[in-house]
């Protein structure tokens, strides 16, 4: 007897896609992204994800599609057919509708813009179809000026013909158009990169294939953009443009109908460059663009990859906001993680909901520590000035008096890894920490140290520079204590016990920080004594240190993460050994009882 089949298989068919509404939606939110330009730009840069598309069915590859001019068409059963290039009349008419709605003056001309899109390896496994469609779009979009290129350039016609053969295979009809090379940037800029191909020696097809290519991701059977995981072990680089390479060697895959997955590092950075505006989506309220690092990975990658390329112009930052597909909003990443911040990371609601969590609310507020981090490394610009201070009052110095130090001491290494985010901000030149903080900081994580051992993470044992610079803050019985503790666990000669009778280089002996948890309770930041020196910290600003006698306890490339550490006795909870003479008179005279036994007279 068979069961039935049942339904709900699969979340989405992306043959449905875009569908009608994704389509309605994502037209109008490109119309609204283009509103704001007082010219139309000749080309942006978008990142279309798979997670958002299951949400959205399509909207972010509707909002590709309609900057390109190019709409879909469906079949009486919904399903999504071939792209067909929408009349430059018809565009103009909808942008002038919008502009002049919000008061502004009408556009003569409404070009077909090209956008340079990178996606992620999910986006190219669940939706390949969804991607060569989008693919055969810029295709379309070159084919409108057809007749134009021919006449101008008649030596690219065997080029543009391979190119548009794809569509040709596809059954599609009447793509050839005669629009001006003016109001088109994509044939435009096709014709600039296959004539500079064909001079550096590629032969007419091959040359002309490249120039169409757009659409980038990691490679084949791999996933995320390689930045967050340069961000986790930032002492293995100096320089941002080193950070940049990550995710160029990681991102600069082409995808296409021909080619899927070939590496073209430099036609990728070749088309990163005049761009001024890249975008992104947003469609839920339950995630912002901190809540994983794989925003940052990618969004925040590819501005720091667009920096690079652009002679230090880093582009401006938007996000497509349509959680409520009725009121769509057009948002700078900077308003939108100031709305988040504010709400959440600033919030001493948010702070002790999520500390209420147990073992997990230190935990959380690591990891969005760590995603804050890298926001500040790929685009420095975007947290306000005053963002760390703030944020250290909040999590760190407990300013709303929410029993941090309690809650700390339910996961002690999750405070040791938001500890070492801060001094790492602060070493790096990210926050101009004041000294009392630094002394603040470096008490709490050298206390955590001491009561609980060595957290293992990427902050901790892996930055051992950073380790040892943050030390100098502390007291000279807790420096040896801290660094004795890291010498155990990674055996690295930069914590080696140091000589007797050495002065910590970084204190006033007289007024350095105290060396233990000395008061309960929350309070604000400690302050520098009445000398300006690094005094010794207040009682009420022992909000974090660590105190034994308390009770103590990813989107579309998440992994998990895990550090090796050396097996080693540790020399600050080191504890009493049974001697090992002592285990051996056990066994000798175990050993004489079972001979006694066997060959004794009691043996039958």
């Amino acid at each position: 007897m068979a069961l039935p089949t049942g339904s709900n298989f699969y979340a989405v068919s992306e043959n449905l896609m875009p569908t009608r509404t994704a389509w309605n939606l994502g037209k109008r939110l490109a119309d609204m992204a283009l509103v704001q330009f007082d010219v139309i730009p000749e080309k942006v840069a978008a990142v279309v994800w798979c997670v958002e598309t299951v949400r959205d069915d399509g909207t972010m590859v509707s909002f590709v599609l309609r900057l390109m001019g190019v709409e879909p068409t469906w079949s009486s059963t919904g399903s999504a057919g071939n792209i067909k290039a929408t009349p430059l009349s018809q565009l103009l008419a909808d942008i002038n509708s919008v502009r002049s709605a919000s008061g502004l003056s009408n556009f003569t001309e409404r070009p077909r813009v090209d956008p340079i899109v990178t996606t992620s390896g999910l986006f190219r496994d669940l939706f390949p179809r969804l991607l060569i469609n989008m693919d055969r779009a810029y295709r379309v979009a070159l084919a409108a000026s057809y007749s134009e290129i021919v006449a101008a350039y008649p030596s690219l016609k065997t080029s543009l013909d391979h190119v548009l053969q794809t569509l040709v295979d596809a059954k599609y009809t009447n793509f050839r158009g005669s629009e001006p090379l003016r109001t088109n940037y994509i044939a435009l800029h096709w014709i600039n990169d296959t004539l500079r191909y064909m001079q550096a020696g590629l032969n007419a097809t091959d040359a002309g294939e490249i120039a169409i290519t757009r659409i980038f991701a990691p490679p084949v059977g791999d996933y995320g953009a390689g930045v967050s995981k340069g961000t986790e072990v930032s002492w293995t680089w100096n320089d941002r443009s080193e950070l940049a390479d990550i995710y160029f060697n990681r991102m600069s895959h082409a995808y296409s109908e021909r080619s899927w997955g070939v590496s073209m590092p430099e036609t990728f950075k070749e088309l990163l460059k005049g761009i001024q505006t890249a975008y992104h989506s947003r469609n839920t309220n339950l995630y912002g663009v901190v809540d994983n690092d794989d925003y940052f990975d990618y969004f925040g990658g590819l501005s720091m990859a667009i920096e690079m390329m652009n002679n230090g112009r880093a582009p401006e930052l938007y996000v497509l906001r349509y959680a409520n597909p009725g009121n769509p909003r057009v948002m700078s990443l900077k308003q939108f993680i100031a709305i988040e911040y504010r709400t959440r990371y600033l919030n001493p609601e948010w702070i002790k909901a999520i500390i209420n969590e147990g073992y997990q609310g230190p935990r959380t507020i690591a990891k969005y520590t760590s995603h804050l981090v890298g926001w500040e490394y790929t685009v420095p610009e975007l947290l306000d000035s005053g963002f760390w201070d703030e944020y250290y009052d909040a999590v760190v110095a407990d300013k709303y008096n929410l029993g941090l130090k309690t809650a700390y001491s339910k996961n002690p290494y999750a405070a040791m890894d938001i500890l070492a985010h801060f001094a790492e901000m602060a070493n790096r030149g990210q926050w101009n920490a004041r000294s009392e903080q630094l002394a603040f900081i470096a008490e709490c994580l050298g206390n955590y140290v001491a009561e609980n051992g060595v957290s293992c993470s990427g902050s901790v044992c892996g930055d051992r520079e950073l380790m040892k610079w943050i030390s100098q803050y502390m007291s000279s019985d807790l420096r040896k204590k801290f660094t004795a503790a890291l010498y155990a666990a990674t055996g690295a000669s930069v914590f080696a016990p140091e000589p007797s009778g050495d002065v910590n280089p970084g204190e006033n002996p007289s007024t350095g920080p105290t060396t233990g948890p000395s008061a309960t309770g929350g309070g604000s930041s400690g302050r520098t004594s009445a000398d300006g020196s690094a005094g010794r910290t207040s009682a009420a600003s022992q909000a974090v240190v660590s105190d034994s006698s308390q009770d103590s306890a990813g989107e579309e490339a998440g992994q998990q993460k895990s550090y090796e550490v050396k097996e080693t006795h540790s020399a600050v909870n080191q504890r009493t050994e049974f001697p090992l003479y002592g285990v051996a008179g056990i066994a000798a005279i175990l050993v004489l009882v079972g001979v006694g036994y066997f060959l004794g007279p009691g043996r039958r």
